[in-house]
């Protein structure tokens, strides 16, 4: 045998040791350490050889796939008027939106559905001007190829909608002109939706969404007609312009109520609220207690919402804010170094005008002592005005028997306490030159 052929054995021999040290045949018995794991002996430590670390799982068995999660498709052809304003239409299924091609015959085709019930709505503009609408509800059966033919409007009297902006305060409609320098004289984005189901993309307040944006005219009475019996919601799609300028001053889009509910037969008008946007002009007079600082609440009533500024007692008595016209309520403190309550004003102005003064005269504030109930020593007490209990101004803690110390107090405001989500009546009274309070848990 030559030098060559034996060193090439060699080498054969090598690597067959070499394979079966790194694959171990399945018949082999298994390691101590394996068989220790199993008969749940302790595990070996973390810091335990590489080699030897075994980690313990829980195996779970893992179902196979359903075959049937989305095998189901849904077919059909929507009936659409001659007079159908082009690059109107739409569809959707669960919300999902597309454009409506009359080059397909205005058909449709969704595959891959899961089985279940899902909503399929479409719209579409026309001469009159009428928009047209169809909602309808299927539900599948695993597996289900369903041709639904052809889908027209449901043959319902007309409803009517109508969306109006106006100039507040007063609410003045829109001229022509002014509807045109603002930018909203083409068509508003509208979003329909149905009433509250499973298996689709959430409607904006509850229920779910059908279309999230048809075009219609402003200013004009459209004719809907397909309104289902249950109806359908409607509101103004979130791309409407949120600030336009009439007349050389400055208006804000007033947030959005909930969806509106529109039902056959009936007439409904949406607002598009623009604001007008006023500069207050404040000044803030009363006691000075040396360094600190003046804090001021511009308040809007109805929503609680609220513009805060804050400023050192050096830098002057004088502000200028800017807020939505309509009825406000200012809310001044005189805070010192530590955070007391010096002083506090409390007053309602109406805005109206582009440019308004205001002043707010701060009367001292009190010390006041008082007593809550049942509550424990420890316990977090947050006082607030009744108009504006969203937002407490005072806080101090409980002490034995439910006493409490507040350094200082507005004397002659109505009160009330704040517990978590409970509004707690405050019972005042004047005690020579402190103020003496009882909540009462209700």
């Amino acid at each position: 045998m030559s030098a060559r052929t034996s060193i090439l054995f060699v080498m054969l021999a090598a690597a067959a040791a070499a394979t079966a040290l790194l694959w171990p045949a399945v018949e082999d018995a298994p390691t101590a350490l394996e068989a220790a794991v199993r008969d749940d002996a302790p595990a070996p430590p973390p810091d335990a050889h590489v080699d030897e670390r075994i980690e313990r799982t829980d195996r779970v068995a893992v179902p196979p796939p359903d075959e049937d999660a989305a095998d189901c498709r849904l077919r059909g052809r929507f009936v659409v008027p001659a007079d159908v304003e082009p690059g109107s239409g739409s569809w959707a299924t669960d919300g999902f939106q597309r454009p409506l091609e009359a080059a397909d015959g205005y058909t449709f085709t969704v595959p891959r559905l899961p089985p279940g019930v899902h909503w399929l709505g479409a719209a579409w503009r026309a001469g009159g001007p009428r928009l047209e609408v169809v909602v309808r509800e299927v539900e599948l059966a695993p597996g289900q190829d369903l041709d639904l033919g052809a889908l027209a409007p449901e043959p319902s009297r007309p409803a009517r909608l109508r969306i109006e902006p106006r100039l507040l305060p007063g609410g003045r409609v829109f001229s022509p002109q002014e509807l045109a320098d603002a930018g909203l004289r083409g068509p508003i984005g509208l979003v329909i939706g149905s009433g509250p189901r499973r298996n689709a993309v959430q409607f904006p307040v509850g229920g779910e969404t059908l279309l999230r944006r048809v075009d219609v005219p402003v200013g004009v009475d459209v004719a809907v007609h397909g309104v289902p019996a249950a109806g359908i919601f409607v509101a103004v799609e979130g791309r409407t312009p949120l600030d336009i300028r009439v007349g050389g001053m400055q208006y804000f889009l007033e947030p959005r109520s909930e969806p509106q509910h529109l039902v056959a037969g009936a007439f409904l008008e949406l607002t598009l609220d623009y604001v007008l946007s006023c500069e207050l002009t404040l000044h803030v007079t009363g006691p000075s207690s040396g360094a600190g600082w003046i804090e001021l609440h511009v308040i809007d009533p109805p929503s609680g919402r609220s513009i805060w500024q804050r400023w050192a007692t050096a830098e002057g008595a004088t502000r200028t804010v800017s807020s939505l016209a309509g009825e406000k309520l200012l809310v001044a403190s005189l805070v010192d170094a530590g955070g007391v309550t010096r002083a506090f004003a409390r007053q309602h102005v109406r805005l109206g005008a582009t440019q308004q003064l205001a002043t707010l005269p701060l009367q001292d504030s009190l010390p006041a002592r008082g007593t809550w109930d049942g509550m424990a020593p420890g316990r977090r007490l947050q006082i607030a005005l009744r108009e504006w209990p969203r937002n407490p101004l005072w806080r101090a803690t409980v002490g034995d028997g439910g006493s409490f110390t507040v350094e200082g107090l507005p004397a002659d405001q109505d009160l009330v306490a704040v517990d978590e989500r409970r509004v707690l009546p405050v019972r005042v009274q004047r005690d020579g030159d402190e103020l003496v309070l009882e909540i009462a848990p209700r």
